[in-house]
């Protein structure tokens, strides 16, 4: 039962990935990635501490640069924008 589950979503993989080949081959190149400044190596989140818990806001920060700049998470990114780490944008 199980074992066939594993292979009902190994085929759905497999049926995705060359989905997405194709899309590729279309495309001529890696769909866009998107450029907010959430996803900045420069952007800084700022937090709002409530209790003992921190939150995040949709605040922060630029540090391209001499100067700090405020900025909103969802702003559209400058002109340099520098795509940081997945692990950093999904676990920082």
């Amino acid at each position: 039962m199980l074992y066939q589950s594993v292979l009902e979503v190994e085929r759905e993989n497999e049926k995705l990935r060359e989905e997405n080949e194709e899309l590729k081959k279309l495309l001529g190149t890696e769909p866009p990635k998107p450029k907010n400044c959430r996803m900045c190596a420069y952007f800084i989140q700022h937090y709002v501490k409530s209790g003992s818990v921190y939150s995040k806001t949709n605040a922060g920060h630029c540090v391209h640069g001499k100067r700090t700049s405020s900025k909103k998470a969802d702003e559209k990114g400058c002109q340099y924008f520098k795509l940081t780490s997945e692990e950093h944008f999904y676990y920082g």
